[in-house]
């Protein structure tokens, strides 16, 4: 670790870190980057576990999407939505070689990985020359760290409740032209908490206060009320055309897809109790 941090205060933007490579690759074979300098951090293994902690989980730099799709931990309850997301991702040879952490710090508008790190809390942990500190994924989306600095950890943190996280793409398994993830904490039927956050809508993944805000005191079990909070969000949501979608297209699929990771996340809380 001490020397892959040593090499990145040297060479700064010069350097690309490889970890899965599944993001960095394909840009480098279409020369949309040339780096001078590949730091390899596949032998730094205290980057590869995958740790349950008192407030959520810690997931190393070097955590595969195959090992969360396939961990209980994520299979159900608070945190389902990540598992959701790593099932989503790609094809077995993605999967098995590109890593949540990687996803993130790519910040790809059509990625799975962030706007479920964003709806469960997510934290990122950086390391630099000068020590290092945390940052939220939602502060990271708009303003990622010094190249000097190594993201070395995920993080997310919820109190209780349920989540999901579902997309739509191409076909399956393609980038999304949009992905919803959903945490609710339920009291009853109404919600108490909510946390949403969509990707593949904007140039970068987000939350959705003013729909967090809208589920908050709501009985989103009730259709109707999930319907009025799917038309409120393709009203309000801001989204992008490019060569997967038409803004238009995305705002149109956007409220069944909403609908659809709610009743799921909502199935998956009565299942906890």
């Amino acid at each position: 670790m001490e020397d892959a941090i040593a090499l990145l205060d040297r060479f700064g933007d010069e350097a690309r870190i490889l970890a899965g490579g599944q993001s960095l690759m394909p840009l480098v074979k279409a020369r949309e980057l040339r780096p001078h300098i590949l730091i390899d951090l596949n032998r730094i293994a205290a980057l590869e576990a995958l740790e349950s902690e008192a407030e959520g989980h810690s997931l190393g730099a070097l955590v595969r999407h195959r090992q969360i799709a396939a961990s209980g931990r994520f299979e159900s309850g608070p945190y389902a939505a990540l598992g959701d997301a790593a099932r989503s991702i790609g094809d077995l040879q993605v999967r098995n070689r590109g890593t949540a952490v990687g996803s993130v710090v790519h910040r790809d508008p059509t990625g799975d990985v962030a706007p479920a790190a964003l709806a469960l809390g997510g934290r990122v942990r950086v390391l630099g020359a000068n020590g290092g500190r945390e940052i939220d994924v939602e502060s990271f989306q708009e303003s990622p760290p010094d190249p000097s600095e190594l993201v070395t950890h995920l993080r997310v943190s919820v109190s209780g409740g349920a989540s999901a996280y579902q997309k739509l793409g191409r076909v399956e398994q393609d980038r999304a032209i949009a992905g919803v993830a959903v945490w609710l904490e339920l009291e009853g039927e109404t919600c108490r908490q909510a946390r949403v956050a969509v990707g593949g809508l904007e140039p970068r993944a987000a939350r959705l206060p003013e729909i967090e805000s809208a589920l908050e005191g709501a009985r989103p079990a009730d259709e109707e009320a999930r319907r009025r909070i799917a038309e409120l969000m393709t009203r309000r949501v801001r989204a992008q055309t490019d060569e997967l979608a038409t803004a238009d297209y995305r705002r149109h699929v956007l409220g069944s897809l909403f609908e659809r990771t709610v009743a799921s996340a909502i199935s998956r809380h009565a299942g906890t109790r």
